[in-house]
């Protein structure tokens, strides 16, 4: 665990290690009565353990054990390995940044976002979208799309689905990914690149991967200009919402109307290019392309402009250099591995 804390590919390991092994264990135990009780009750057990035991630190588990033992009961089964997995994943950075000797919530690097801030931030996440959704278009082409599959239950469990589907993997991610990551790698445009490909690969499934991984590097751009965790966090949750709610009221006039915009018959928001006979568009592709090339554009603007109200950012800790290893391709192979299963499989 002390190598983790200081060294990114073993902690890259750890992490994909961790993700599968929670997976499986989560999943089987929450076959059982109390089961996955049990498995929080032995997270928050491991943050004790790795933590100072002071009465705060000890009052903390309490309420998070009170507070996610009770969002358990009352959600489906199948919710509940979501909520542990990015349970799991915080205790995880915990445990490595006591090695560090700080808290998790100081090294992530949360700040108060200025009002001005807000309008861009709202803006640059319907730009995500538009971008997200002509990468998941294209890969739609050659793979399945799983996004929609795991949403399929939020219109009858709303209110639990935005919980665990959009506050909880924000969190979780931001912290883990454009928090714990990219702030331990010196150089930070390598630290751009390599926490948006570890971001997608995690996701383990090629559809999810390929637009993950853009939307990793542009939520670590945003951390890089702003030096504010809490601005991608924001956006992340306004994009993952997004999503939840389209997938919840698919016959609602107003996400009707958003998905049914066009521009030269292609969908933003909503865009195919597969052809009635199952083949590619050409047509829409080279709209979509256009389309979202001056989305970009605009997204570089925005992004100027965050930075630009943003002011003097506060010294950050410039982390150490890096250089992948064999833990680093290990932890890629697996996940490429958990891939290729998943499309031969499904």
């Amino acid at each position: 665990m002390s190598r983790a804390a200081f060294d990114v590919n073993v902690f890259w390991m750890y992490t994909v290690l961790l993700h599968i092994a929670g997976s499986i264990v989560f999943s089987l135990m929450g076959m059982l009565s109390l089961g996955s009780m049990l498995c929080l009750t032995a997270l928050w057990g491991f943050f004790l353990h790795t933590s100072d035991k002071s009465r705060r630190t000890m009052g903390i588990a309490l309420c998070g054990w009170l507070v996610t033992g009770g969002l358990l009961l009352v959600m489906p089964v199948s919710y509940g390995s979501s909520i542990l997995m990015n349970l799991l994943m915080l205790v995880f950075v915990h445990a490595v940044c006591q090695q560090r000797q700080m808290t998790l919530w100081e090294y992530s690097g949360f700040r108060r976002i200025p009002a001005r801030q807000w309008v861009l931030l709202l803006v640059l996440t319907i730009a995500f979208l538009w971008i997200a959704s002509y990468i998941n278009a294209i890969s739609m082409l050659f793979v399945q799309n799983r996004t929609a599959a795991s949403l399929e239950g939020a219109g009858q469990y709303l209110l639990q689905s935005v919980l665990v589907f959009a506050v909880f993997p924000a969190v979780a991610e931001e912290i883990l990914f454009r928090g714990y990551i990219f702030r331990s790698i010196e150089n930070k445009n390598m630290a751009v690149i390599l926490s948006a490909l570890m971001f997608a690969l995690l996701h383990m499934n090629f559809n999810q991967m390929s637009y993950a991984f853009v939307m990793g590097l542009l939520f670590a751009v945003v951390v890089r200009e702003t030096g504010n965790l809490s601005v991608s966090v924001v956006i992340h949750l306004l994009f993952n919402s997004y999503n939840i709610f389209v997938a919840a009221f698919p016959d609602s006039a107003v996400f009707r109307t958003l998905q049914e915009i066009q521009i030269a018959g292609y969908r933003p928001l909503a865009p195919s290019f597969q052809s009635a006979s199952g083949g590619c568009d050409w047509r829409m592709l080279a709209v979509g392309s256009v389309v979202t090339c001056f989305v970009v554009l605009l997204t570089v603007y925005l992004l100027y402009l965050l930075k630009k109200t943003e002011g003097e950012k506060e010294e950050r800790e410039k982390g150490l250099p890096w250089k992948p290893d064999q833990s680093f391709w290990g932890g890629c192979l697996v996940c490429l591995v958990v891939a290729v299963s998943y499309e031969l499989v499904g």
